[in-house]
């Protein structure tokens, strides 16, 4: 049996989305899963066109073709995911559905967390005066 150890705050994360001053669809590669690639190659409609035309396999794996500053082809202007508009958040691929979650195992265990990267992840962990807490 996996034992999950979790900040305190960690059920609390909901990405802030156009409402935040920096985002993670932007200055990065993003990887597509190879779970998620295999999807989009076989996902029918518009929404699966527009994915097979902005994605690239490079050295076995695939991902996303950036546009000018580094952007997610489909970062929308005010901040939000065309993916998830046109369609939902079942579209979307690992690093896009969990960022900036992350999970670490360690044998019986694994830890589960929000990486300090992120806005909102800050947010709530400076929001709590008292020190800092994990459940399991």
């Amino acid at each position: 049996m996996l034992n999950t150890i979790y900040p305190d705050f960690y059920e609390d994360f909901c990405c802030k989305a156009d409402k935040c001053q920096h985002t993670c669809c932007a200055g990065w590669e993003i990887d597509i899963d190879a779970a998620t690639a295999e999807k989009y190659q076989q996902l029918a409609g518009p929404v699966g066109e527009a994915i097979r035309q902005n994605i690239v396999e490079v050295d076995g794996t695939w991902q996303f073709v950036l546009g000018p500053g580094d952007r997610c082809p489909f970062l929308r202007g005010d901040g939000l995911c065309e993916l998830i508009r046109r369609a939902d958040e079942s579209v979307l691929c690992d690093i896009c559905a969990n960022h900036p979650r992350f999970f670490v195992g360690l044998g019986d265990y694994e830890l589960a967390g929000v990486g300090l990267s992120c806005e909102k992840s800050c947010e709530l962990l400076l929001a709590e005066e008292k020190p800092l807490h994990f459940q399991t």
